[in-house]
């Protein structure tokens, strides 16, 4: 059976998604060394789901866009659009 979304709270376009991942992979790999538990503890994420993400298994949520912006220093605007 299909997972239902929630009401009110729209996914990511497949390009929001594309621009999330790369500025996961560019935030875990600068600042992480890429270790995926030490980015997902900062972030409040698990190592399962930077995993899932990263490998294109589960789409980044928009909270999980908001908390990679932040770490990055940049708006989450910029990061969808594709200016960051």
């Amino acid at each position: 059976m299909a997972k239902k979304k929630r009401p009110g709270r729209p996914g990511l376009s497949p390009g929001q998604a594309r621009r999330v991942r790369a500025a996961l992979g560019r935030l875990m790999r600068e600042k992480y060394g890429d270790s995926q538990t030490a980015c997902a503890t900062a972030l409040g994420l698990t190592q399962s789901s930077i995993s899932q993400i990263l490998s294109e298994k589960n789409a980044p949520s928009f909270g999980t866009a908001q908390a990679i912006a932040k770490a990055s220093g940049i708006e989450v605007s910029a990061l969808l659009e594709g200016a960051a």
